[in-house]
Formats: C-alpha cells, sequence, structure tokens
C-alpha cells in the first residue's frame, strides 16, 4: 500500500504522508492494524480479566445445558444469558482474589490428593485421562493445578460461610404450619365489560394517550440478508466416486455382516484344576461316549462344571464374535453345521467340548441395494477435508472483502442467494434459525455494514451473510392504532370504575353488610372455597397470593380487600376462617428445614460476595454484552 501511493505522491508531498502513516504502525505495531493486537476484555475484577472469548465460550456451554434442560425454545433472551454468565464470572474472579488476598491455601498433598480422586479408575490414576483432558483445554499441567487450586479456595470459603447458617426447631414447626395452612374465601367479582356500553372515549384522550405512549405503537425492525451457503451436501453431488473403492466398501460390508452371524450353542466344562491331567482323562471319556451316541444335555447336566447350564443340558443361548473368550470362539465359529462338537477346548476356565446348536445369520444386501448408502458414506469421507478447506476459503475471502459477497461467492463458486425480510424474533427459511437472526442483527453486519463472520447454523453448513435491506422500526400512525388504542382507553375507564365499586363494597362489608345483599347487575358472588398455598388451579396466582397476605379475621368479623383481576376486572376478596393444623408430620418438617437452611445459607453467601466486592474495582464492558 506505502508502495502504491509513493507512485501516485512524487516529491517531499509524498515521503511527508509515507511518514505520517508510517508512524502509527512504528508506536503501536502492525498487529493493531490487522487486528493481531491485545483483544478487549469483558470485564475486569481488580487485576484479574475476563476475555471476550471467555466470556463467548462460558455462554456457549451454558447454553447447551440450558438446551439439555428445555430443548431449543429457551426461555431466556441471549441477552439475559450472556449477563448472568458476565455475573458469574466476575464472582469467581472475586472469589479467587478475595481467597488469594486472604491467606486460603492449598497444599501439594491436598491438591494432588484432589487430582488422584478426580482422576481415578477402579482406585488406580488414571494417567491417559488426566493428560487427555488437559490437552483437551489446551493447558499444561501447571496450569491446570492453578486452576484447580483456584476451584478449591474458592469451595473452602464458600462451605465455610454456608456452614454457618442455622435454623431453630421452633422456626421450622412454625414455618410448616403457616406452609399448611388453608385458608376459606369468598370473591365478590365486578365486571369491567358490564360497563363497557355506557364509555365514550373523545378524540382529544386518544390523541393525548398516543402521545405519551410513543415506544408503544411501533413495527418491528426488519432486515433482509444476502447470502453464501456452504454445505458438505453440495460438495458430495460434485464428488465423483471410484468403482473400485465402492466394490472394496461392500466387501467390507459383507466381511462385516459375517462377524454379526449368532451361533446356538451347548457346552460341557471340566475344570482343569487342581489336576489336569485328570480332567484331560475325564473329558476325552465323555467326547467318547459322544460319539457312542449318548446324549450331549444328559452329560452336560452329569458332568459339566458350569453350574449356571449344566441345568439346562449345556445351553449357552445364542452367541455373538466377541462375546467369548477366543479359544472358545474359535472352536464355535469353526463347527460346519448344526450338531457338530468341536475337539477338547482349553481356556482360562478349564476344559470344553462345544457342539453348535443353530446358527443366525444375518443375509447381507446386494451390492445393487446397498449402493446408494455406500455411495453417500464414500462421498461424505471425500468431502469432509474438502468442506473444512472450503468453509476457511470463504472466511478468508469474506473477510478480506467485507464490503461485497461477490469475491467469495466466485470463490467458492456458489451463488449469492436472498432471504424475505426478517425480524429480531422471528423469519422463514434460513432466517427460521435464530443464529442466522442473531448475525444479521449483530452490530458488525447491521450498523457498520460489512460481512458477517462465517456461521454454522447446522452440521456440515457454513454461511456468510451482509445486509441486503433494512426496515427500522417506525412508529404506526394514529389512525393505524385508533381503535386499539380507543379499545385499551374504555378499558382502563371500565377498570376504574369496578375498582372504585369494589372499595364501596368494601367499605359496606366491613360496616356489617351481607355480601349477598350487594350482588347486582355485573356482580356475582363466588361460593367459599377452602384454599392451599398451592392451588394456583382453583383461583388466579395474584388473588391467590393476596389472600395469604390479608390479616387473619378477628371473632365474628371478616377480613376483607379490593384487587384487582385479570382482563380489567376487580373483586372483593373475602376472608371468613384461617385453619392452622396443630402439627404437622416430621417428613415435612425435614423438608422445610433443608429448604430453610439453604435460603439462608444463599442470603449469607450472596451478603459476603456483596461487601467482599466493595475492595475491589470491578468494569464491565458494555458492548461485550451485545
Amino acid at each position: 500500500m506505502l508502495q502504491a501511493i509513493n507512485d501516485r505522491i512524487k516529491g517531499w508531498l509524498g515521503g511527508f504522508v509515507i511518514a505520517l502513516i508510517s508512524l502509527p504502525f512504528a508506536l503501536w505495531g502492525i498487529q493493531s492494524y490487522l487486528g493481531g493486537g491485545e483483544a478487549p476484555n469483558a470485564a475486569t475484577v481488580g487485576d484479574a480479566k475476563i476475555s471476550v472469548q471467555e466470556l463467548d465460550n462460558s455462554v456457549t456451554r451454558k447454553k447447551q445445558e440450558l438446551r439439555s434442560r428445555f430443548g431449543d425454545n429457551l426461555p431466556f433472551s441471549d441477552a439475559m444469558i450472556k449477563s448472568q454468565v458476565l455475573d458469574q464470572l466476575i464472582n469467581q474472579k472475586l472469589l479467587e482474589a478475595y481467597t488469594r488476598d486472604n491467606g486460603y491455601r492449598v497444599s501439594d498433598a491436598q491438591l494432588f490428593s484432589n487430582i488422584r480422586s478426580i482422576f481415578s479408575q477402579n482406585g488406580e490414576f488414571d494417567r491417559a485421562t488426566f493428560e487427555s483432558l488437559i490437552r483437551s483445554r489446551n493447558q499444561s499441567v501447571p496450569e491446570f493445578e492453578e486452576v484447580l487450586r483456584n476451584d478449591i479456595r474458592v469451595s473452602q470459603f464458600s462451605t465455610g460461610v454456608r456452614a454457618t447458617s442455622f435454623v431453630t426447631d421452633a422456626e421450622i414447626e412454625q414455618l410448616a404450619k403457616l406452609e399448611a395452612q388453608q385458608r376459606e374465601v369468598s370473591l365478590l367479582k365486578f365486571s369491567a365489560d358490564n360497563e363497557l356500553a355506557t364509555i365514550t372515549v373523545s378524540d382529544e384522550e386518544i390523541q393525548t394517550a398516543y402521545d405519551a405512549r410513543p415506544d408503544q405503537f411501533m413495527t418491528k425492525e426488519q432486515v433482509s440478508v444476502d447470502y453464501i451457503e456452504l454445505t458438505a451436501a453440495q460438495l458430495a453431488k460434485a464428488t465423483r466416486l471410484d468403482e473400485q473403492k465402492l466394490k472394496r466398501a461392500y466387501d467390507d460390508y459383507v466381511a462385516q455382516m459375517s462377524q454379526n452371524e449368532q451361533r446356538k450353542a451347548s457346552h460341557i466344562l471340566i475344570k482343569a484344576e487342581p489336576d489336569r491331567a485328570t480332567a484331560m482323562t475325564k473329558i476325552e471319556k465323555i467326547k467318547q461316549a459322544l460319539a457312542e451316541g449318548e446324549s450331549f444335555a444328559a452329560l452336560a447336566k452329569e458332568y459339566s462344571d458350569d453350574t449356571g447350564s449344566a441345568e439346562q443340558g449345556g445351553d449357552l443361548d445364542w452367541v455373538e464374535h466377541g462375546q467369548m473368550v477366543k479359544p472358545f470362539e474359535q472352536a464355535l465359529f469353526a463347527l460346519k453345521k448344526a450338531g457338530d462338537v468341536s475337539d477338547v477346548v482349553e481356556t482360562q476356565f478349564g476344559l470344553h467340548l462345544v457342539r453348535l446348536d443353530d446358527v443366525r445369520e444375518q443375509k447381507p444386501e446386494t451390492f445393487a441395494e446397498k449402493r446408494p448408502q455406500l455411495e453417500a458414506a464414500l462421498r461424505h469421507e471425500a468431502v469432509s477435508g474438502v468442506f473444512y478447506d472450503q468453509t476457511e476459503l470463504m472466511a478468508t475471502t469474506s473477510y478480506e472483502n467485507p464490503d461485497s459477497l461477490d469475491i467469495t461467492a466466485e470463490a467458492l463458486g456458489l451463488p449469492i442467494q436472498h432471504t424475505e425480510l426478517m425480524t429480531r424474533s422471528s423469519g422463514k427459511g434460513i432466517a427460521a434459525n435464530p443464529e442466522i437472526r442473531k448475525a444479521a442483527f449483530s452490530r458488525a453486519v447491521l450498523d457498520d455494514g460489512v460481512n458477517s463472520d462465517v456461521i454454522e447454523p447446522g452440521p456440515d453448513q457454513a454461511m456468510v451473510l451482509r445486509v441486503r435491506e433494512h426496515v427500522p422500526a417506525q412508529r404506526l400512525a394514529l389512525e393505524q392504532v385508533r381503535a386499539t388504542l380507543e379499545a385499551a382507553l374504555k378499558r382502563e375507564k371500565a377498570h376504574a370504575i369496578v375498582l372504585a365499586k369494589a372499595r364501596e363494597a368494601k367499605a359496606k362489608l366491613l360496616a356489617g353488610a351481607k355480601a349477598s345483599s350487594l350482588v347486582a347487575r355485573g356482580v356475582i358472588l363466588e361460593k367459599p372455597q377452602l384454599l392451599k398455598r398451592s392451588d394456583t388451579n382453583k383461583i388466579d396466582p395474584g388473588t391467590l397470593r393476596r389472600t395469604f397476605e390479608m390479616p387473619k379475621p378477628e371473632p365474628g368479623k371478616l377480613s376483607v380487600d379490593e384487587i384487582s383481576l385479570p382482563n380489567a376486572d376487580a373483586a372483593v376478596v373475602i376472608l371468613t376462617q384461617v385453619i392452622t393444623p396443630d402439627k404437622v408430620e416430621q417428613a415435612q418438617l425435614d423438608t422445610i428445614k433443608r429448604q430453610r437452611l439453604s435460603e439462608l445459607a444463599n442470603a449469607e453467601y450472596d451478603a459476603a460476595l456483596a461487601e467482599i466486592s466493595r475492595d475491589y474495582e470491578i468494569h464491565k464492558n458494555p458492548r461485550a454484552l451485545e
């Protein structure tokens, strides 16, 4: 680039420009221009740093964990997940710093004991698994040990704080009785629908409400994108197959099918210990008896030392390759037809006579029948490396030419395709994939107008995209929302009316009026019902919660309160009695105690964490959460 400028700008001006451009390279290094400089951090905790890469990796793991529990439709937004994960990483760094600064120590003996307990198989240290894990994490042994020391120190702190929580038996009994409490209530309901017919809304009120809610009546922001899609299936279609490779693959398939053959077997076992010579004499006599026509099953019942099969006449049922010890298997699968008996076979269990009772073989498909599956497998094998190389080429060309997909499309020999307009929450075709929508609405693609990074929305699929059309969110005109706004204002007025009527009814009830006397048009008195705290199927959750917040009625009196209901209705909650059990089962007491101790432990831990955080400077990078 510098030489090109020099060719066009001669003399002292050219030299000045080159010197001017060279200065930043000299002061900060070319890496800062080529993307090789130090990446921004997602957050810092004192001297500790949390990189954007570390945050992204943790978010990916968290999403995998959540998908295993909730499926693909997660009940949390990406922003919520990322924010929560960053807070967790900050807390981890905070506790690592605190425990290190305050003398928490992990001895070598304790560290090695933990490593052995993690990587032990059958009581022996599994070095291969240990080294494999370290390699998969791209760590050295000292780095892994330091991470584990930090985890152990943080665990010591956490355990120490949580262990301080305690609760008395009297408190648990009181909580359990409150949990088991029942309340008898009835509702005096006032219908908002009954008021709507008499309510009017003026044009001025509609205009005022519209002006007061500038962000409420908006279209959704939309984008469409151009994209290039690379799939292994595309590459496979263009791959020519060697007929000889297909034939060899079929031969391997036939050989494998022969290995899947099952044989029904029986045997007679004579233990060779402690006297092998005596055992050999005995089994030779049995073999002779078989040759003279005696029953294999009868001889097995009489002489076999395999008590498990002897009672069944030596029957071992169906046997597959790899199921028996090698000498036994070789003898069994060498027998030609049902009824054949082997020579004496010696294994670590003793001396055997093996009989073939039946053969169950899997007949291989013909070459013509198997060909499509073999072709698919060979094509997939052939394109796996090509797919990786083409994905790398896609990444390189789209990054080096960020303002267009043309060069990338030409390099890959793929067409540029287009989507319909999509929103952040929904789309058609490939835009139905949330990863595609996330990339389309990312800051780099939407605001900076550059190509996206390579996206892998599915296995053996890679894509790069750029914005084709952007339709910003726009406010709907008043006439477009007038009917909706008018209906909402009417319902708001209706709710205010019925809530006022509920307050008036409450006052009358407290003054001694009977609830039945307040029933009128649009007012319903429901029958009393006995409710538990868990009866959300009997009454809406908000009303149920308010029922258990109300004070216990004094003898001969009511406890009443007005409440807003769903759909703009209102009601008076009439609490007539509270039933608290005299005794609670021990199992319930134990459950309440565990829950209470867990709540207290979490509260103690959160309080300790809040106190510690005051001693360290914590900075979050807002852009890392975008």
